[in-house]
């Protein structure tokens, strides 16, 4: 197993030592019931590298997707010093850095509010297609009196203005894991890409307030390369996205996601876990203006949950809540099966549908953020 950070630590610590200097920002004061001033945006948060405390073997894991160790490599699978360079560069180029969206449950450095309803996606902040013009970036802070109680399954009614913000990436972290194939005696490697991110949650209370919280996220993706005899590597496989916030939300998970074209009641699409592999170039391929209506088993094993997913691509985005409710196209009112129809946009090419299972108590001052989504990649190709 070879394992190696992609940033160095000295700038994150130059960084971390001015921050402990004095450049650290005040905490943000509480808005008094009565008080209708803005405060100023919260402060965005130095990038930083992963501590060196933190390696790939000691990040967390969603415990609904645990590492399932490879068989032991075979005594003559070890990467030699060329294999390692060419192994190095694919991870770093663009056919695999296509398939690590990290951006694909945020939304940006500045405040980008989104109106919530089925189909469409309007933003104070982004255009109809939902590629960003600029925001605004005056907002009030947290009220710790407000109340923000979720609803009860069934009647799910999450603020309909909710962002992540100020989004800082840790270092990627990757760690590899060499074998042979037995069937072809080719040479495979299966990485595991991991990197932390850390940012704020943000979102408009009843009473009108921006309330914010501080939250922590690994994404995680299982890439599989192969290098054939008299051939170069080339990425062999990819497995769904995960993004787990941090602790991992033992309480959230996600169990299937099923795709449907129109309203054809037999899925084109199922994936049943993180360990369904897609062949690259090898995608389900949606059309431009077809639609898509999208299932997803979802749970909150103490309590309600809110589904929403996302269609993204490079310049846009569509983010709509999922329902559990009988309606808006849902089959079956309270049975953990959130479902939701989307249009697919013009622009053709690598798109990824994002999955993102949030617990309620994200919804109130005092939190804690947990949260689950899934990455899961597609091709819209013109007819």
């Amino acid at each position: 197993m070879h394992a190696r950070n992609r940033k160095s630590l000295i700038p994150a610590l130059a960084i971390a030592l001015a921050i402990a200097a004095g450049c650290q920002p005040s905490p943000e004061q509480p808005v008094r019931p009565d008080d209708t001033s803005t405060a100023s945006p919260s402060p965005t948060f130095p990038a930083t590298a992963l501590p060196s405390s933190v390696t790939s073997d000691t990040l967390v894991s969603s415990p609904d997707t645990p590492d399932t160790p490879l068989p032991s490599p075979s005594a003559d699978s070890n990467l030699d010093a060329a294999d390692q360079g060419d192994v190095e560069g694919l991870l770093d180029g663009s056919d695999v850095s296509q398939y690590l969206p990290d951006d694909l449950i945020h939304d940006g450095g500045v405040i980008l509010f989104r109106t919530l309803s089925l189909g469409t996606a309007t933003s104070s902040g982004a255009t109809a297609n939902g590629s960003t013009n600029s925001g605004p970036t005056t907002t009030t802070t947290a009220d710790p009196a407000a109340t923000d109680a979720p609803t009860a399954t069934g009647a799910a009614a999450p603020p309909q203005k909710w962002v992540r913000e100020n989004v800082q990436h840790g270092g990627r972290q990757d760690r590899l894991r060499i074998s042979d194939d037995p069937s072809t005696h080719d040479k495979l490697v299966d990485a595991t890409l991991r990197t932390v991110m850390r940012g704020t949650f943000a979102y408009e209370n009843a009473r009108g307030k921006i309330v914010r919280n501080r939250f922590t996220e690994v994404f995680s993706r299982e890439l599989r390369l192969r290098h054939k005899k008299n051939d170069k590597w080339r990425l062999d496989a990819v497995a769904p996205i995960v993004i787990s916030s941090q602790p991992a939300p033992a309480r959230l998970t996600i169990d299937a996601a099923r795709f449907y074209q129109g309203t054809s009641s037999a899925p084109f699409y199922t994936v049943n876990g993180t360990t369904d592999w897609q062949t690259p170039g090898k995608e389900p391929a949606l059309s431009p203006g077809e639609l898509v209506r999208l299932e997803v088993e979802a749970q909150n094993s103490q309590g309600d949950v809110f589904a929403f997913a996302d269609l993204v691509g490079p310049n846009d985005r569509t983010r709509q809540q999922l329902y559990d409710d009988g309606t808006h196209g849902d089959r079956s009112a309270n049975d953990g099966v959130f479902t939701g129809t989307f249009t697919v946009p013009a622009t053709t090419g690598l798109r990824h549908f994002a999955i993102d299972v949030l617990d309620p108590a994200d919804f109130t001052p005092t939190g804690p953020y947990r949260a689950l989504a899934w990455g899961l990649s597609f091709q819209v190709q013109s007819p």
